[in-house]
């Protein structure tokens, strides 16, 4: 009898771009890297850690260690065992690239370590490995640091797979750890099926299309679509859409845990004056209010009301700085002003640029971006670039600190590289999260006026009414659920 086959459809980014789980923060290689690799940990249908890799994990009572005991006869696709080598080199590759990253930068003696000519050919000192145990000791307390390893960058794949010289993968595509192969579909493919290869209380097999948001209202209406659960960004659709969407079909939101940002791109005149860039972003956010959307009202803070440290617009905002601001907006006048969208389509995020820029008497260019990385774009001098992140109410400081790691999102580096947001966010984990300290971070990014915040955002499952079983629930709270536990 023929295997039965859910379907995915995944509307706010496109196919896989990479197999290497450094590049598996992308948004494009999320989805497909957790079907195919498993992390050291993971968040089960229940919100709580779990491990398909390991048997035991625990945090000594001064948050200074980590134990972790591998789970014997677990092996990848191509009947290899997986080992405490394999799982300790995806901790340390993370670490050798992004040595600021939370948990990692404490790892005892990493800095020596990462001296060395070819480190991946050893571990640091706070990294015991031996007959399947791992051991990890840290300078310093961290809280939750076994939250970090559930993350789809440490995807365990075969040392043997690593060129340990030059950090890259030495194969065209890893052997999987996770719970699935892959089928059928590829980097770039428009349709991956994925065929489940451990014996768990999961879909057989699972298939992923990338339809574009703008499609959505058309493919769901169609009758070959009813079992198909589409996962899509809020952003990309108008308020008579959503409404629509609720009142026809079944409609899971996640937590509104996300933010729409745009970047001002400080290499390129006029914004490559602070001033310049608060005053444009300023009135994009009064535009955007004076759209009064029912989902989206204008926001600049970073934490979203769901955690300490929220402020109201009308709470940060605050004179410009410089005697004239007139001078400032004359510089802006007539300036040529290309800009982009990435990920979400936004309409209503273009609407507002073409009232701002007709407002500051801009000729403003929206440029295609789909063939670009968005740091490819900034370097070909695109002046502002939309998108949206975000993190869970569980560990925002940590998530934080993680989206500003230094080397972790290039084209975020010019707000990484800020002296002023490193301190605030590391004073704000001393701290405990202290109110005081969170608005710091607040003031230093609306004051800089590169990373913009201008709403709080969230995703959201849909599916027809007779299949609301496949919704119905599902473990929203911690994490986005894993496209396995949708279709429990």
């Amino acid at each position: 009898m023929a295997q039965s086959i859910k379907t995915f459809a995944i509307t706010w980014t496109g196919a896989p771009t990479s197999w290497d789980p450094l590049n598996f923060d992308a948004a494009a290689n999320i989805f497909t890297a957790r079907m195919l690799y498993a992390t050291p940990l993971e968040i089960s249908a229940a919100g709580i850690l779990t491990s398909r890799l390991l048997n035991r994990f625990s945090v000594s009572p001064d948050s200074k260690q980590i134990d972790f005991s591998i789970k014997p006869n677990q092996i990848f696709a191509d009947g290899n065992p997986i080992t405490a080598e394999d799982i300790a080199t995806s901790i340390v590759r993370m670490a050798m690239v992004r040595p600021r990253f939370p948990v990692l930068e404490n790892i005892e003696g990493l800095h020596e370590w990462l001296q060395l000519r070819t480190p991946l050919n050893s571990f640091p000192k706070g990294i015991e490995v031996s007959q399947g145990r791992i051991r990890i000791r840290l300078t310093k307390a961290e809280d939750r640091p076994l939250l970090r390893f559930t993350l789809e960058p440490f995807a365990v794949i075969p040392r043997s797979c690593i060129d340990l010289n030059a950090n890259k993968l030495s194969c065209e595509r890893p052997s999987e750890s996770g719970p699935y192969n892959l089928e059928v579909g590829g980097i770039g493919s428009e349709e991956l099926v994925f065929k489940k290869r451990m014996q768990e209380s999961i879909p057989d097999r699972i298939r992923f299309r990338f339809p574009k948001a703008l499609a959505l209202m058309a493919e769901i209406a169609k009758p070959e679509a009813s079992e198909t659960v589409f996962f899509a960004n809020d952003l990309d659709f108008s308020g008579a859409d959503l409404t629509h969407l609720r009142s026809n079909y079944a409609f899971l939101p996640t937590l509104k845990a996300w933010h729409g940002r745009f970047l001002l791109n400080p290499l390129v005149a006029p914004f490559n004056e602070q001033i310049c860039r608060q005053i444009f972003a300023d009135r994009f956010r009064e535009i955007f209010a004076q759209l009064n959307l029912l989902d989206h009202r204008v926001e600049a803070s970073i934490f979203t009301r769901l955690t300490p440290g929220y402020q109201d617009w009308n709470q940060m905002r605050k004179s410009y700085a410089g005697s004239n601001p007139q001078d400032y907006l004359n510089r802006l006048k007539g300036v040529e002003f290309k800009w982009a969208r990435r990920g979400a389509q936004q309409p209503a995020f273009a609407e507002a640029i073409a009232t701002v820029c007709a407002d500051l008497d801009m000729l403003c260019t929206e440029v295609c971006s789909n063939e670009k990385s968005v740091r490819n774009l900034l370097d070909d001098g695109v002046s502002l670039i939309s998108g949206s992140t975000g993190f869970w109410p569980l560990d925002v400081l940590g998530d934080l600190q993680m989206l500003f790691t230094p080397n972790m999102h290039k084209h975020l580096s010019t707000v990484a590289e800020n002296d002023q947001l490193q301190k605030a966010i590391r004073t704000a984990r001393l701290h405990n999260g202290k109110l005081s300290a969170l608005h710091d971070i607040n003031r230093i990014l609306y004051d800089d006026a590169i990373y913009n915040v201008y709403t709080h955002h969230q995703y959201f499952y849909v599916v027809h009414k007779e299949h609301e079983k496949y919704l119905r629930g599902s473990p929203i709270g911690v994490t986005i659920p894993y496209p396995w536990q949708v279709f429990r």
